[in-house]
């Protein structure tokens, strides 16, 4: 955190937060070019929003100022030895970055967050050609895995 910026407040949010998530989830997918739906992503939200056993969505504020948030969905694996998480979406509105936000929201999660729900290992994708956020990830500890993440439409398969 630079001397100036004052440290995050970290609220688990609840359907509650819906009209203060949806500008923020639009900025992030604004980066990357997703196609974003308010409607649609309202309606993708409020369930994980509504249902802890699903995941849980970290929002990250300054003051009253909401600047990011984390969304983490929960599995479980044999070899993750239980419940296991994907830092599904991670998000700090570009004038909030490089202040050390992310590297708080991140030791949050991994220090309190993620003991707290049992939670033995967290993955996550980011876009290979997001050289900073793969820098940031390597230096916070997590490691690139010698596998291929493989995805299909449930509804087009077979």
């Amino acid at each position: 955190m630079t001397p100036a910026t004052p440290e995050p407040v970290f609220t688990v949010a609840d359907e509650g937060h819906i009209e203060i998530l949806l500008p923020l989830v639009q900025g992030f997918y604004g980066i990357f070019d997703y196609p974003f739906d308010a409607s649609e992503m309202q309606a993708v939200l409020l369930p994980l929003l509504r249902d802890a056993t699903l995941g849980c969505v970290l929002l990250i504020q300054i003051g009253p100022t909401p600047v990011g948030y984390l969304i983490l969905t929960f599995g479980y694996s044999l070899e993750s030895r239980g419940r296991d998480a994907i830092l599904d979406e991670f998000f700090v509105q570009e004038a909030y970055q490089g202040q050390g936000i992310g590297t708080v929201a991140i030791a949050h999660l991994l220090n309190h967050l993620a003991p707290q729900l049992g939670i033995k290992m967290i993955y996550l994708v980011v876009e290979r050609s997001n050289l900073r956020a793969c820098k940031f990830y390597s230096r916070l500890g997590f490691v690139a895995q010698d596998r291929i993440l493989m995805a299909a439409q449930a509804a087009d398969l077979l």
